[in-house]
């Protein structure tokens, strides 16, 4: 991709993927920088609102990225790649409620496992375990319980950040099963 930009700078093709690039490699400030320089030229362009918004999110910046992917359900009703994205966003900003909200939408259509254990998620934390049980053997059924476990165990320090004690774990295993 710097190759392609030596060709021809500031290409928004070029741009957009060196920036995905960079994601991956963790340099999330140099792919907004490139992705902020991509929607200089492509303002009205949802999907690059939705990549800058989940480079807002990779730094933290929760109410950036919100404003992002809000943007995008506005101009664009019944697209469910942003509310997933504001599902996950606000549920890491602490809005359970909002995420709560996104969530039941995408359920009400063809959610993903990822979806229902996202939404468990924000369940959970909300305090409404039999919901949130509910979701995680759905998205189990629908993952399989070695990939349900292995997806689970990476949110596990979100979780906790969002108060859910160590101990509660195991209980909640059991109750998956």
């Amino acid at each position: 991709y710097h190759r392609s930009d030596i060709l021809q700078a500031d290409n928004n093709w070029t741009l957009r993927h060196s920036a995905q690039c960079l994601r991956i490699l963790g340099q999330h400030k140099q792919a907004l920088d490139m992705l902020l320089q991509a929607e200089k030229r492509s303002a009205d362009n949802l999907s690059l609102q939705i990549q800058i918004g989940d480079c807002l999110v990779d730094l933290k910046r929760y109410d950036e990225a919100l404003t992002r992917f809000f943007k995008v359900d506005y101009l664009k009703p019944d697209y469910p790649k942003a509310w997933r994205a504001i599902a996950w966003c606000a549920f890491l900003a602490g809005r359970t409620d909002k995420s709560i909200e996104y969530y039941d939408k995408l359920l009400k259509g063809k959610p993903t496992a990822n979806d229902c254990l996202n939404a468990g998620h924000a369940y959970f934390v909300d305090g409404n375990i039999q919901r949130a049980v509910s979701l995680y053997r759905q998205s189990r059924s629908m993952m399989g319980p070695d990939e349900f476990e292995a997806e689970f165990n990476k949110d596990r320090p979100i979780l906790a950040s969002k108060g859910i004690a160590e101990q509660d774990f195991p209980l909640l295993w059991d109750l998956i099963e």
